[in-house]
């Protein structure tokens, strides 16, 4: 698949629970760092292959979660790369990163 040739892609899925069985298959030929499930508070029949436990894969109670974890995420990784940048001496990436990380971090508050 052609998303496996991307070492620095970071993929994240999500997924209303409905779709678990169609996901489960996919997920033996993607490298996928994070899995929301958006279970609305329901009972989930976790497919064989996925584990719940497993620290990629995260239940999810309703939207405003959903959004929160993936503004989190955003926010997570802007400032990974300016970190990556600052080290490399490129001060106006690592600006531009920072600011992004921080605008990611300011949506946060629209789904408290």
């Amino acid at each position: 698949m052609a998303l496996n040739n991307h070492g620095s892609l970071i993929l994240t899925i999500a997924c209303n629970e409905d779709f678990l069985p169609d996901i489960s298959s996919l997920l033996h030929n993607l490298s996928v760092d994070k899995l929301y499930v958006l279970t609305n508070q329901k009972e989930v029949m976790w497919p064989i292959e996925l584990d719940p436990n497993d620290i990629k894969l995260k239940e999810i109670q309703n939207e405003k979660q959903l959004m929160r974890c993936l503004c989190l995420d955003a926010v997570l990784l802007y400032y990974q790369q300016s970190i990556q940048h600052r080290t490399m001496g490129n001060n106006s990436l690592n600006n531009m990163c920072i600011y992004e990380s921080l605008r990611a971090l300011k949506s946060v508050e629209n789904f408290v």
